[in-house]
């Protein structure tokens, strides 16, 4: 089973985007979505669409997704994030954090 490759840049994000709808979709409407997260869901259909040659292996479009997309996704992230609860988990994980990281330094 071989589909024919997204040729056009236009064709390319038609179809990345509906790999992110799918993740939303399947997370909002079915058990296994919501145990995945839509971030999985989306990762798994683009894979394999790249896969069955749907979408082209390499793409400028690739490339405006990781330097533009991903920064203002995290950005938004970051806006939503409940600063309280971060400030307490922190510092539980702060000491396991520095150990790990001392041990990266030593083993290197």
């Amino acid at each position: 089973l071989r589909a024919t490759a997204a040729t056009g840049e236009w064709t390319t994000w038609a179809l990345l985007s509906s790999a992110g709808a799918l993740g939303l979709w399947a997370e909002e409407s079915t058990q296994w979505g919501a145990a995945l997260s839509s971030n999985v869901v989306s990762m798994v259909s683009a894979l394999l669409l790249v896969n069955v040659g749907a979408l082209p292996a390499e793409s400028p479009v690739y490339g405006v997704v990781v330097k533009k997309l991903v920064p203002l996704a995290v950005a938004a992230l970051l806006f939503a994030a409940d600063l309280d609860r971060v400030r307490r988990e922190g510092r539980k994980l702060l000491l396991p954090y520095s150990l790990a990281a001392l041990s990266t330094v030593a083993g290197t």
